[in-house]
């Protein structure tokens, strides 16, 4: 049987490839593609990425339980209004299009450290986090002090950063503590 299998999988030209994107349980906005590649929706098309909502399926848990749903904009704009009647409730990120809730640690912490609690989805600010990562694409680039040519990570928040040689980077932080 395997034999079979691949004799089918090389007249098809599959053999040796790897899972295509439409085999993903994956919601593409928020998989590695993207984040670290930088793949748009236009990529997702072409490549055949499945598209669904990312609350479908019971993937929200006991939020989609909740009778009453609270537009997250609705959340106050300061930390003292911020009470343990906010805990189990469930609030939507328009932003995101997700539902979210707080945590009763969750709420101690920002209270202890006097942070205001975010208004968006918990993945939407990871994803902020993994967008001021370096990419997994490589471009050419010039060091700003000796004119040295460099392949330097992209980065898509800091599209115009100062790059520097690793020589002058060390003197940079000579130079500037």
């Amino acid at each position: 049987m395997v034999d079979k299998l691949k004799t089918k999988m090389l007249e098809r030209g599959e053999y040796g490839e790897f899972f295509p994107v439409n085999f993903s349980p994956s919601y593409f906005p928020q998989t590695c593609a993207r984040l670290f590649f930088g793949a748009d929706e236009n990529f997702a098309d072409l490549a055949g990425a499945k598209k669904f909502d990312p609350e479908s399926a019971g993937a929200v848990g006991e939020l989609s339980a909740s009778s009453v749903v609270r537009n997250a904009d609705e959340l106050p704009n300061h930390l003292s209004e911020f009470n343990d009647d906010l805990l189990g409730q469930t609030f939507f990120d328009n932003t995101t299009n997700r539902r979210f809730s707080y945590l009763r640690p969750e709420l101690d912490f920002y209270r202890k450290t006097k942070i205001i609690p975010p208004k968006i989805h918990y993945v939407a600010r990871m994803e902020g986090l993994f967008r001021e990562l370096n990419a997994g694409i490589f471009i050419e680039a010039r060091c700003i002090n000796c004119k040295k040519d460099l392949t330097v990570a992209k980065n898509f928040t800091y599209p115009h950063r100062k790059i520097y040689c690793h020589s002058c980077y060390l003197e940079y932080l000579e130079e500037n503590n």
